[in-house]
């Protein structure tokens, strides 16, 4: 409503150091049947950040300035969890189909605490006023994934060649409204084509093509739970920020190469 108090900042997060860890396993009950599952550990993202601050151009911050340029964010990426079934009824078909749970509900809020950094001369208040830990809720939830896939191989021109092709929907992990520009995401369906063709005894060379459909989201404005950052502390009731109507559409393209020793 007024774009003279805005502030714009640039936050780059690094070097980012998160391990985690994973353990799958396999099973063969039949030669035309394979039972395989995995369990991916979650990830602690917690890293020094600089960030540059763009002050107001209101007149209350004329000679204003901030001074430092360090923080720490820090927020926690999902476990996930997936299982899988794929039949082979003939040596070249293959169908797969498989569930994934990516237990986003863990990721909330996105913590940045700065480190020394301080507005210094703003009219009326005192002459250097540091600021204070800012959390940006994320509000994210569990998500689900259900996908369909299938490969068939074949020999044309005498080489070896395969088809590949899969469709995939998938749950939000994030309730309408929490909805944001940072972050966008809406239930969606993936329908996804692919091929592959070897080359002599070694060489194999991929490429696919893939649109993601996403269903569009309105957020009302009484709904709406992401609030008007402050940077300086201060009991102001929740202004929301997102609300409004999100929409989103991809197309992805892939090639790739294998060697094979």
């Amino acid at each position: 409503e007024q774009p003279e108090w805005d502030v714009a900042s640039r936050f780059r997060v690094g070097p980012i150091f998160a391990p985690t860890g994973s353990l799958g396993a396999i099973w063969v009950p039949l030669e035309a049947l394979r039972v395989g599952a995995s369990f991916q550990l979650p990830a602690v993202v917690s890293s020094s950040t600089r960030f540059d601050v763009r002050l107001p151009s209101s007149a209350v911050f004329d000679g204003a300035r901030v001074t430092g340029t360090g923080a720490h964010v820090r927020f926690e990426l999902p476990a996930i969890v997936r299982a899988g079934v794929e039949v082979r009824p003939t040596d070249d078909l293959r169908v797969e189909a498989a569930y994934v749970r990516e237990l986003w509900s863990i990721h909330d809020p996105l913590e940045l605490t700065p480190e020394g950094v301080a507005i210094e001369g703003i009219a009326g208040l005192p002459r250097r006023v540091p600021l204070p830990p800012i959390a940006f809720p994320r509000g994210f939830q569990d998500s689900s994934s259900y996908r369909l896939g299938g490969e068939y191989e074949f020999v044309l021109w005498g080489h070896s060649m395969s088809l590949r092709g899969g469709l995939s929907y998938e749950t939000s992990a994030i309730p309408p409204e929490y909805l944001s520009l940072l972050t966008i995401d809406m239930d969606k369906v993936t329908v996804a084509l692919g091929g592959g063709v070897h080359i002599g005894a070694h060489w194999r060379l991929d490429a696919t093509y893939a649109h993601l459909f996403a269903s569009s989201v309105d957020v009302p404005s009484d709904t709406a739970r992401i609030p008007r950052i402050n940077p300086l502390p201060g009991n102001a009731p929740l202004e929301a920020v997102n609300g409004g109507r999100y929409a989103a559409s991809a197309d992805l393209f892939g090639v790739g190469a294998q060697y094979t020793f």
